[in-house]
């Protein structure tokens, strides 16, 4: 009986070894779940649908317009048009159908096949898809008055595929060449960065002119550049770096970065879902391993709370 007994446990051993891993651990829920649950489509509708109440509720209050028919602010002596700042992936495109590439051929992200899908996605209509929301966000935005901008870390040298996408997706791209700020490089960033802090008077050694040149999105220069002449009112994205110039300390351990990002959420708590609203996307983004987390052992982040210690005792 107990050769039997034995035998038994180790033929399922063997089955359970031969089964496929679980879907998880391939790494293919977040992907799953960004392209298939209804509750991805109502998180992102409910952000959109936030924002769109904020700019409806500031256009009453503000409520004049100029003579290009843009809404301006008219509690400054300046006037300056407001103006609503998007991010581009996750935000406005669906680029889920890159990850997936990434997961089937099990690499991680490069610019060559990054490139390579931007190209592709710009020629096949049916990877060009709009986050839920999106599409009519913007109109609206447009349609009370706001100014639209895109800032998005794509290249320059993507900007053609990147117009193509939008326009098959319907997003008006009239002066978007002065609309969509993307990345011109970290040189280039950099040089462009100095001059404005030499233009307003920012000492690099400040707050300011460190999230100028080491924010981990690099993405507030063009933010600034914006803000000279328009009032950016509200910030749409689905990463923190679309919103919060945080800036790693030199050398920091992955726990000491996490507080302090968890800190500037704490700081920005009044802005969110008021001026800064975001998506979600659990697929990649500077909360991720190899960004925020360390790439190898990012598993020990997770907490059980002792709960794993506590099961095993009762067993004993």
């Amino acid at each position: 009986m107990r050769k039997t007994f034995l035998c038994f446990w180790a033929a399922l051993a063997v089955a359970a070894s031969a089964q496929p891993a679980p879907l998880d651990s391939a790494g293919v829920y977040d992907k799953l779940w960004v392209q298939t649950s209804a509750d991805y489509r109502a998180h992102c509708l409910q952000t959109y649908g936030w924002a769109t109440r904020s700019l409806r509720e500031r256009s009453s209050l503000e409520g004049t317009r100029d003579a290009q028919g843009r809404l301006v602010e008219t509690t400054n002596v300046q006037e300056r048009p407001l103006a609503v700042i998007m991010d581009l992936d996750d935000t406005v495109i669906d680029m889920s159908v890159y990850r997936t590439f990434l997961h089937s051929m099990g690499r991680d992200f490069e610019l060559e096949t990054w490139n390579s899908f931007l190209k592709y996605q710009s020629e096949h209509a049916e990877a060009c898809r709009s986050v839920p929301g999106a599409l009519e966000f913007i109109a609206e935005a447009e349609k009370l008055g706001y100014t639209v901008f895109f800032i998005s870390n794509r290249t320059e040298a993507t900007r053609p595929e990147t117009i193509r996408v939008l326009e098959k997706l319907g997003v008006n791209t009239k002066d978007l060449d002065q609309r969509m700020m993307l990345d011109a490089g970290a040189e280039e960033d950099a040089r462009q960065a100095r001059g404005l802090m030499v233009r307003l008077g920012i000492s690099e050694a400040s707050a300011e002119g460190q999230a100028l040149l080491r924010a981990q999105s690099r993405k507030e220069r063009r933010r600034l550049q914006v803000s000279l002449n328009y009032r950016p009112v509200a910030f749409i994205g689905d990463d923190l770096g679309d919103f919060l110039s945080f800036v790693p300390e030199a050398g920091a351990s992955p726990e000491k970065i996490l507080q302090a990002r968890y800190q500037a959420v704490a700081n920005a708590r009044e802005r969110l879902g008021r001026q800064y609203f975001i998506l979600p996307n659990p697929m990649y983004g500077n909360w991720s391993p190899g960004s925020t987390l360390p790439k190898e052992g990012a598993a020990k982040f997770l907490r059980d709370d002792g709960f794993l210690d506590y099961y095993r005792s009762l067993s004993r």
